[in-house]
């Protein structure tokens, strides 16, 4: 997932006509796993799942690509607020109407200062398969920490089995 951090610069320390400006960027912050492995039980045997891909890393891949991109962005977007702060407060005559101006546009500036923090979160952190034989009874279990799932997978010859966890407190959806 993405969180913002934000650099709040008071301006008004060094400058008379800016007082604010800031930038606001995002960054990565890992979630926690599900269930690091999963155990399937068939017919006195057992098998763990194994991590095909990662999709946190693919994620944090693609997010160190377009990270220059992103800090350009902010840091242009903090610069024409702050030139654009000092042009209104630049360009007034009236001192008391000067002060309200510089106030409004710190303000919205502020205000206005956030970054992209939107990311597909449907997207599992990782994909892990696990490869058994076709159990003759039908039977399976699957293990996720210390909770047991049983599951009757009928009269066929292949069978695969889609095990979804948003958390590790939460039921499993589990499809045959």
């Amino acid at each position: 997932v993405k969180e913002e951090y934000r650099i709040d610069i008071p301006l008004f320390l060094f400058s008379g006509d800016v007082l604010y400006t800031g930038i606001a960027l995002p960054m990565l912050v890992k979630r926690q796993q599900a269930c690091d492995r999963l155990t399937v039980y068939s017919q006195g045997t057992s098998c763990s799942t194994h991590v095909v891909a990662d999709i946190d890393r693919v994620v944090q891949t693609e997010f160190a690509k377009d990270y220059p991109w992103i800090l350009i962005r902010a840091i242009v977007a903090a610069g024409t607020k702050a030139a654009a702060q000092h042009y209104l407060a630049d360009n007034m005559n009236d001192e008391s109407a000067k002060m309200l101006v510089k106030i409004f546009a710190a303000a919205y500036t502020a205000a206005t200062t956030a970054a992209d923090v939107r990311i597909w979160s449907a997207l599992p952190k990782d994909f892990q398969v696990a490869v058994l034989p076709m159990p003759s009874d039908g039977q399976l279990t699957i293990m996720a920490g210390s909770r047991a799932y049983p599951l009757t997978l009928g009269s066929c010859r292949y069978a695969i089995i889609y095990v979804k966890m948003i958390t590790a407190s939460s039921e499993p959806v589990i499809e045959v």
